[in-house]
Protein backbone atom coordinates (compact mmCIF):
# COMPACT_ATOMS: atom_id res chain seq x y z
CA UNK A 1 0.00 0.00 0.00
CA UNK A 2 1.48 3.53 -0.76
CA UNK A 3 1.89 6.14 1.81
CA UNK A 4 -0.37 8.53 0.33
CA UNK A 5 -3.95 5.38 0.01
CA UNK A 6 -2.44 4.24 3.64
CA UNK A 7 -2.79 8.25 4.64
CA UNK A 8 -6.26 8.45 3.04
CA UNK A 9 -7.49 5.45 4.98
CA UNK A 10 -6.50 5.99 8.13
CA UNK A 11 -7.82 9.59 8.02
CA UNK A 12 -10.97 8.28 7.26
CA UNK A 13 -11.03 6.04 10.30
CA UNK A 14 -10.02 8.64 11.95
CA UNK A 15 -7.33 7.53 13.23
CA UNK A 16 -3.98 9.61 13.91
CA UNK A 17 -0.13 9.34 13.68
CA UNK A 18 -0.58 9.06 18.03
CA UNK A 19 -3.66 7.46 19.31
CA UNK A 20 -4.80 6.89 23.03
CA UNK A 21 -5.13 3.57 24.06
CA UNK A 22 -7.09 3.96 27.42
CA UNK A 23 -10.50 4.62 27.40
CA UNK A 24 -13.66 4.68 29.31
CA UNK A 25 -16.19 5.94 27.49
CA UNK A 26 -13.92 9.25 26.55
CA UNK A 27 -10.59 8.53 25.33
CA UNK A 28 -8.12 9.66 27.84
CA UNK A 29 -6.08 12.09 25.74
CA UNK A 30 -2.71 11.24 27.16
CA UNK A 31 -2.56 8.08 29.06
CA UNK A 32 1.02 7.95 30.49
CA UNK A 33 1.94 4.18 29.38
CA UNK A 34 4.29 3.33 27.12
CA UNK A 35 4.23 3.97 23.91
CA UNK A 36 3.04 0.74 20.85
CA UNK A 37 3.72 1.03 17.33
CA UNK A 38 1.99 -1.22 14.90
CA UNK A 39 3.87 -1.79 12.07
CA UNK A 40 3.02 -3.37 8.79
CA UNK A 41 4.58 -6.32 7.98
CA UNK A 42 4.47 -6.38 4.60
CA UNK A 43 7.40 -3.87 4.32
CA UNK A 44 8.50 -3.00 8.18
CA UNK A 45 6.88 0.71 8.19
CA UNK A 46 5.42 2.15 11.02
CA UNK A 47 1.11 2.35 10.46
CA UNK A 48 0.71 4.60 13.80
CA UNK A 49 1.79 4.59 17.33
CA UNK A 50 -0.76 3.62 20.40
CA UNK A 51 -0.45 5.28 23.93
CA UNK A 52 -1.19 2.99 26.75
CA UNK A 53 -2.42 3.34 29.62
CA UNK A 54 -0.23 3.58 32.82
CA UNK A 55 -1.22 2.06 36.31
CA UNK A 56 -3.30 4.72 36.99
CA UNK A 57 -4.66 5.57 34.02
CA UNK A 58 -5.90 1.58 34.64
CA UNK A 59 -6.99 2.68 37.57
CA UNK A 60 -9.57 4.97 36.23
CA UNK A 61 -10.78 2.50 33.49
CA UNK A 62 -11.08 -0.55 36.13
CA UNK A 63 -13.28 1.61 38.25
CA UNK A 64 -15.59 3.15 35.57
CA UNK A 65 -15.92 -0.41 33.92
CA UNK A 66 -17.35 -1.63 37.30
CA UNK A 67 -19.95 0.98 37.10
CA UNK A 68 -20.81 0.38 34.12
CA UNK A 69 -21.35 -2.84 34.68
CA UNK A 70 -23.87 -2.33 37.29
CA UNK A 71 -25.99 -0.58 34.95
CA UNK A 72 -25.31 -2.79 31.88
CA UNK A 73 -26.68 -5.78 33.96
CA UNK A 74 -30.05 -4.26 34.61
CA UNK A 75 -30.80 -3.87 30.60
CA UNK A 76 -32.93 -6.80 28.90
CA UNK A 77 -30.67 -9.37 27.03
CA UNK A 78 -32.62 -8.85 24.07
CA UNK A 79 -31.86 -4.70 24.32
CA UNK A 80 -28.29 -5.91 25.07
CA UNK A 81 -28.27 -8.10 22.04
CA UNK A 82 -29.45 -4.92 19.99
CA UNK A 83 -26.51 -3.00 20.94
CA UNK A 84 -23.91 -5.45 20.17
CA UNK A 85 -25.60 -5.80 16.86
CA UNK A 86 -24.96 -1.57 16.65
CA UNK A 87 -21.56 -2.18 17.27
CA UNK A 88 -21.16 -4.73 14.23
CA UNK A 89 -23.08 -2.44 11.75
CA UNK A 90 -20.83 0.16 13.28
CA UNK A 91 -17.21 -2.01 12.20
CA UNK A 92 -19.04 -2.89 8.58
CA UNK A 93 -19.66 0.65 8.10
CA UNK A 94 -15.64 0.70 7.63
CA UNK A 95 -15.07 -2.61 6.57
CA UNK A 96 -13.43 -1.54 3.11
CA UNK A 97 -10.75 0.45 4.96
CA UNK A 98 -10.15 -1.86 7.70
CA UNK A 99 -9.61 -4.52 4.99
CA UNK A 100 -7.39 -2.46 3.14
CA UNK A 101 -4.29 -2.14 6.01
CA UNK A 102 -2.35 -4.76 6.40
CA UNK A 103 -1.35 -6.06 9.41
CA UNK A 104 -0.16 -8.75 11.58
CA UNK A 105 -3.67 -10.41 11.90
CA UNK A 106 -3.85 -10.68 7.91
CA UNK A 107 -0.83 -13.39 8.11
CA UNK A 108 -2.19 -15.09 11.60
CA UNK A 109 -4.75 -15.94 9.59
CA UNK A 110 -3.47 -16.92 6.54
CA UNK A 111 -1.14 -19.60 7.90
CA UNK A 112 -4.59 -21.21 8.58
CA UNK A 113 -5.47 -20.78 4.68
CA UNK A 114 -1.88 -22.54 4.22
CA UNK A 115 -2.14 -25.45 6.26
CA UNK A 116 -5.30 -25.84 4.06
CA UNK A 117 -3.80 -25.25 0.58
CA UNK A 118 -1.31 -27.60 1.51
CA UNK A 119 -3.30 -30.65 1.37
CA UNK A 120 -5.18 -30.92 -2.21
CA UNK A 121 -8.29 -32.98 -1.53
CA UNK A 122 -9.11 -30.45 1.09
CA UNK A 123 -8.10 -27.42 -0.90
CA UNK A 124 -10.32 -27.56 -3.33
CA UNK A 125 -13.13 -26.45 -0.77
CA UNK A 126 -12.02 -23.21 -1.02
CA UNK A 127 -12.49 -22.69 -4.68
CA UNK A 128 -16.38 -21.19 -4.28
CA UNK A 129 -14.60 -18.54 -1.90
CA UNK A 130 -13.04 -16.44 -4.62
CA UNK A 131 -12.27 -13.38 -1.99
CA UNK A 132 -10.52 -15.63 0.20
CA UNK A 133 -8.79 -16.88 -2.07
CA UNK A 134 -7.79 -13.66 -3.81
CA UNK A 135 -6.56 -11.71 -0.42
CA UNK A 136 -4.60 -14.76 0.86
CA UNK A 137 -2.92 -14.91 -2.58
CA UNK A 138 -2.30 -11.29 -1.91
CA UNK A 139 -0.73 -11.94 1.28
CA UNK A 140 1.34 -14.87 -0.11
CA UNK A 141 2.65 -12.43 -2.83
CA UNK A 142 4.07 -10.63 -0.14
CA UNK A 143 6.87 -13.23 -0.01
CA UNK A 144 9.34 -14.34 3.12
CA UNK A 145 12.13 -11.81 2.40
CA UNK A 146 15.35 -12.94 1.85
CA UNK A 147 17.17 -15.32 3.20
CA UNK A 148 20.73 -16.65 3.26
CA UNK A 149 21.35 -20.88 4.17
CA UNK A 150 24.27 -21.55 6.69
CA UNK A 151 24.66 -24.24 8.81
CA UNK A 152 24.32 -23.88 12.49
CA UNK A 153 28.21 -23.94 12.79
CA UNK A 154 28.37 -21.03 10.39
CA UNK A 155 25.55 -19.07 12.72
CA UNK A 156 27.22 -19.51 15.93
CA UNK A 157 30.52 -18.78 14.43
CA UNK A 158 28.85 -15.04 13.51
CA UNK A 159 27.63 -14.19 16.61
CA UNK A 160 31.01 -15.15 18.38
CA UNK A 161 32.26 -13.00 16.22
CA UNK A 162 29.97 -10.00 16.72
CA UNK A 163 31.56 -7.33 18.57
CA UNK A 164 28.78 -5.51 19.81
CA UNK A 165 24.93 -5.57 20.25
CA UNK A 166 22.42 -3.84 18.38
CA UNK A 167 20.43 -1.02 20.80
CA UNK A 168 17.65 -1.73 23.09
CA UNK A 169 15.12 0.63 24.47
CA UNK A 170 14.40 0.53 28.46
CA UNK A 171 11.14 1.47 29.59
CA UNK A 172 11.40 1.74 33.58
CA UNK A 173 8.13 1.53 34.05
CA UNK A 174 7.27 -1.63 33.07
CA UNK A 175 8.15 -3.07 36.92
CA UNK A 176 11.42 -4.17 35.82
CA UNK A 177 15.31 -2.69 35.85
CA UNK A 178 17.87 -2.94 33.77
CA UNK A 179 19.94 -6.04 35.07
CA UNK A 180 17.45 -7.94 36.41
CA UNK A 181 17.96 -11.82 36.35
CA UNK A 182 14.38 -12.87 34.35
CA UNK A 183 12.92 -15.57 32.80
CA UNK A 184 11.07 -15.60 29.68
CA UNK A 185 8.23 -18.09 29.13
CA UNK A 186 6.01 -18.15 26.00
CA UNK A 187 2.39 -18.63 27.21
CA UNK A 188 1.50 -21.00 24.59
CA UNK A 189 1.40 -24.72 24.45
CA UNK A 190 5.83 -24.76 24.83
CA UNK A 191 6.52 -23.62 28.24
CA UNK A 192 10.42 -23.66 28.22
CA UNK A 193 11.38 -20.29 30.05
CA UNK A 194 15.01 -18.77 28.60
CA UNK A 195 16.98 -16.93 31.58
CA UNK A 196 19.13 -14.12 31.11
CA UNK A 197 20.10 -10.90 31.91
CA UNK A 198 17.45 -8.14 31.18
CA UNK A 199 18.94 -5.33 28.76
CA UNK A 200 16.05 -4.14 27.05
CA UNK A 201 12.39 -3.35 27.74
CA UNK A 202 9.65 -1.77 26.33
CA UNK A 203 6.32 -2.21 24.86
CA UNK A 204 6.92 -4.10 21.61
CA UNK A 205 9.95 -6.47 23.15
CA UNK A 206 12.16 -7.79 25.89
CA UNK A 207 15.87 -8.51 25.46
CA UNK A 208 18.00 -10.93 28.01
CA UNK A 209 21.62 -11.19 27.47
CA UNK A 210 23.01 -14.49 27.85
CA UNK A 211 26.73 -16.10 27.45
CA UNK A 212 27.05 -19.64 26.08
CA UNK A 213 30.38 -21.20 25.61
CA UNK A 214 30.32 -21.46 21.54
CA UNK A 215 28.50 -18.33 20.76
CA UNK A 216 29.69 -16.06 23.32
CA UNK A 217 27.53 -12.93 25.18
CA UNK A 218 24.39 -13.02 22.74
CA UNK A 219 20.88 -10.89 22.99
CA UNK A 220 17.98 -12.75 22.76
CA UNK A 221 15.07 -10.97 21.47
CA UNK A 222 11.36 -11.67 22.13
CA UNK A 223 8.09 -9.99 21.26
CA UNK A 224 6.21 -9.04 24.38
CA UNK A 225 2.45 -10.28 22.88
CA UNK A 226 2.71 -14.18 23.63
CA UNK A 227 5.55 -13.90 26.73
CA UNK A 228 5.48 -13.78 30.19
CA UNK A 229 8.52 -12.04 31.79
CA UNK A 230 9.56 -13.16 35.70
CA UNK A 231 12.05 -13.12 38.20
CA UNK A 232 13.53 -16.22 39.23
CA UNK A 233 11.95 -18.03 41.97
CA UNK A 234 14.25 -16.83 45.63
Amino acid sequence: MSGVIRKNVLSSLGIEDVNSGASFGPWIESPAGGELVSYDPSDGSAIARVRMASEEDYDKVVDRAREAFLNWRMIPAPQRGLIVREIGDELRKFKNDLGALVSIADFSAAQSIWFIRMAPPIAELLAPYRKLVAWYERIEAVGHGSSTRMTSSEALQIAAAAGTHAPSEFDATQGFAAGDEVLVTPIDYAHDPVAGRLVGLDAGEVVVERTDARAGTVHVHFPRVGFQIRKPAA
